[in-house]
């Protein structure tokens, strides 16, 4: 299924002479319930929400593939899910990272530095200094899928690295709580600045030292539940939960 006619025409021609004969133009995300139920549902798009359409299409221990991941980060991981016989939930393991395009109703809307800091701001915020072993090395893959599990759902981050430092942003989806920080190869501490009625960067620093206390698991040994109204990410079963918000819809920009 596609959901851009141009694009769907194009790939036609191409898997046509493949032999196959796909015709399918539409919304991928509703699934097509006119030809379910499905042994394995694919997605070849990222999700930031794995649509429950997949899971009541697809049979009783049927499988849904689809690369996931939250709005913190462009750091995802494909994930596996076994329909339960009820269709009451489909859950799995994340099987390995990926970097995907995204559903076009997923993507975030970023909005501006200017918009997500309000004026006035960077002269209040409060200033503090690094408190974890959090460093311009390993502030990227794996720790940033499992920021993502605990922040995805209300921060982005931005990063641009120079040499041997990294300047580093957090800001709120839903509100103008916002983190920054210039943290340096080979340096264990670094100066902070947070504004807003969240306080972003001690989110991140509290999600690194449960990831460095559980034994900085990789994405492997983390997965994921479904239900009908909301996501769960869990670590090694889906009875040892995060210690965080179950997963929900979003605001997709800062409010400006």
């Amino acid at each position: 299924m596609e959901v851009d006619p141009a694009v769907a025409s194009d790939a036609a021609v191409a898997l046509h002479e493949a032999g196959l004969l796909p015709e399918l133009v539409a919304d991928g995300l509703l699934g097509h319930p006119q030809a379910a139920p499905y042994d394995r549902v694919i997605a070849t798009m990222a999700v930031r929400s794995v649509p429950f359409a997949w899971v009541e299409q697809t049979v009783p221990s049927g499988v849904v593939v689809a690369p996931w991941g939250t709005h913190y980060s462009h750091a995802d991981a494909v994930v596996r899910l076994t329909v339960a016989d009820d269709h009451s939930r489909a859950e799995g393991p994340f099987t390995r990272p990926v970097e995907f395009m995204k559903a076009r109703t997923h993507r975030l809307v970023r909005a501006g530095h200017a918009e997500c800091v309000a004026g006035g701001d960077v002269a209040a915020a409060a200033e503090s200094v690094t408190s974890t072993d959090l460093t311009a090395t390993n502030l990227g893959h794996p720790f940033s899928f499992v920021a993502g599990l605990f922040a995805g759902r209300d921060a982005f981050s931005v990063s641009d690295r120079r040499g041997t430092d990294v300047s580093f942003w957090l800001y709120g989806i839903s509100d103008h709580s916002w983190a920054a920080a210039v943290l340096h190869d080979g340096r264990q501490t670094s100066t902070v600045y947070q504004s807003g009625p969240r306080r972003l960067w001690d989110d991140i620093e509290a999600a690194h030292r449960w990831w460095t206390g559980a034994g900085h698991p990789d994405i492997t040994r983390f997965g994921l539940t479904i239900t009908p109204d909301r996501q769960t990410a869990w670590l090694e079963t889906p009875q040892q939960p995060l210690p965080a918000r179950p997963y929900t819809e979003s605001a997709a920009q800062c409010n400006a």
